[in-house]
């Protein structure tokens, strides 16, 4: 019977932490690019003024749907 190279089991675990910790550090890079474009500084000012009215409208339809 063959015995356990312990050498070849830490090597083969460390292997796998290494490609694990390139996906996880892939997969937030990733993210973090994705997200930023969606931050609200890239948002215009004429753009943040149309979502605000747009908010406003969908406030007060709703306050007369309540109070009719």
């Amino acid at each position: 019977m063959e015995t356990i190279n312990w050498i070849e089991v830490y090597a083969w675990i460390f292997i796998g932490l290494g490609v694990w910790s390139v996906m996880i550090g892939a997969m937030l890079v990733y993210c973090w690019r994705d997200e930023k474009s969606v931050f609200i500084e890239d948002i215009t000012e004429e753009e943040s003024q149309a979502i605000e009215n747009e908010v406003w409208q969908y406030q007060q339809d709703q306050y007369e749907l309540r109070n009719q």
